[in-house]
């Protein structure tokens, strides 16, 4: 028995077999029962990809890239090195697969890449990349530390087995272990202290916006406990005897860029209306010195606001409450899928909308949420979560 998750065709994880897995996506979107209703039990999705959300994509497709030639070669290279010319030519399919115009997006990528190694560039004098795309798991426990076990009921079919979604005739009840589990975008080793980190690539309309949130993000202890737990017993023990010192945050603005405004004499604008960052201004003005100053105000104090690199560490009594809460999630979806099995219309009153919803404008599930109806469902697809296959 093989477990099939959603984006993880993963050896590691599907040899998991007959055990339950849920992400911090699956969390986090437990913040409004509705929507988790929608995504992991309906199993909705989207039919058109945002804007948004296919500049995250090709981003860390970007990403995925450049770290992986960072882990070969062990070297700069510059925003205009042939190398990139493959990466965004994949990139642009992907953009013409979704229906999105290359034009809106890979014009600021490019400028957003070259500031990315303007900035962070060196990031092989301080670090050593040594995995790229790391599938992480973690094996739920309670609280006298057992491995947490409960039942779901699941569908039968001759090749596979999938949740129940209502009482049926080739309904089964089965007892399963559950995991957590995720994927770093990067593992990278601190050359002077030997010390290993999760790096996790996060774009963002606002990177003030995204720090004030960050630290309370439970994604930040999660990827802590699963890289230590693959350490010592699963993918990962060549690396038994690193110490983990947190993890990093490599922040990148999808906002598009503008170049500084030429005057009427001559010269280039230095209001500090303007948000230009410093290598697009340096690469407008040339060698002139007289915008030397200005241009170093700009890497101090506007550059931040397009790239940004924050490093968290992780401590032993955040790592236990994230083990506990983790505990607390896992049996809430087990008694959640179990329920909504039995009972037929129970999601009106296991999964309620939230009475105050403060996120309806990024949501895409707004529409069905307010009006449900076939008209609302025709904008949506299925795409299967979860089930084990034969």
């Amino acid at each position: 028995m093989k477990l099939r998750l959603h984006r993880y065709d993963d050896d590691i994880i599907k040899d998991l077999g007959l055990a339950f897995a849920f992400t911090n996506s699956e969390r986090n979107a437990l913040g409004c029962p509705k929507k988790w209703h929608f995504i992991y039990r309906e199993e909705l999705s989207s039919k058109r990809t945002s804007g948004a959300f296919a500049w995250g994509i090709a981003w860390h497709m970007l990403m995925e890239d450049l770290f992986n030639y960072w882990k070969e070669y062990d070297k700069v290279i510059y925003y205009n090195d042939p190398f990139f010319d493959s990466c965004f030519e994949k990139i642009e399919q992907y953009l013409e697969e979704e229906e999105i115009d290359p034009e809106e997006v890979l014009p600021d990528m490019r400028i957003a890449l070259e500031g990315y190694l303007h900035r962070f560039g060196d990031i092989f004098s301080q670090f050593k990349v040594l995995e790229v795309e790391v599938p992480l798991r973690y094996p739920i426990s309670d609280f006298k530390g057992r491995p947490f076990k409960t039942h779901l009921y699941l569908d039968e079919y001759e090749d596979r087995l999938e949740i129940a979604q209502t009482l049926s005739d080739n309904m089964i009840d089965v007892t399963m272990p559950f995991w957590v589990v995720g994927r770093a975008d990067a593992i990278v080793q601190s050359r002077v202290t030997k010390e290993i980190f999760v790096f996790d690539h996060k774009t963002t309309g606002s990177i003030n916006r995204f720090l004030s949130t960050c630290e309370v993000d439970p994604q930040l202890n999660s990827y802590a406990c699963m890289l230590e737990w693959e350490k010592k017993h699963g993918s990962l023990q060549q690396y038994k005897h690193n110490k983990i010192g947190g993890i990093i945050y490599g922040m990148t603005s999808s906002g598009s860029t503008s170049l500084p405004k030429k005057l009427k004499n001559g010269t280039f604008s230095k209001a500090k209306s303007n948000k230009t960052p410093s290598w697009l201004y340096k690469k407008t003005v040339g060698d002139d010195e007289s915008y030397s100053e200005h241009i170093m105000n700009l890497y101090d104090k506007v550059d931040m606001l397009w790239h940004c690199r924050e490093w968290y560490p992780v401590d032993i009594n955040s790592i236990k409450r994230w083990k506990m809460e983790s505990y607390g999630i896992a049996r809430r979806l087990g008694d959640m899928y179990r329920i909504l099995a039995l009972f037929k219309n129970s999601d009106t009153w296991v999964t309620p909308r939230v009475p105050i919803c403060k996120t309806t404008g990024y949501c895409q599930f707004k529409q069905i949420c307010i009006s449900d109806n076939e008209l609302m469902r025709s904008y949506f697809k299925k795409e299967k979560r979860i089930y084990w296959s034969k």
